[in-house]
């Protein structure tokens, strides 16, 4: 259960993160320079947390 729960939230971060920093930033190399290290590192962090190894 609590690893379900952990790829549920991973995943609802990850929608809320791309919703909002769509929004606030504009689309060049940038973009993939912040957003994907901001999502790896996250995830990976939520995912331990739950239990998940990678």
């Amino acid at each position: 259960m609590k690893k379900a729960l952990g790829i549920v939230l991973m995943l609802g971060w990850i929608t809320l993160f791309f919703y909002y920093f769509n929004m606030i930033m504009p689309k060049n190399i940038l973009y993939w320079l912040v957003a994907l290290p901001a999502v790896y590192f996250s995830s990976v962090f939520v995912l331990r947390k739950s239990g998940i190894e990678i």
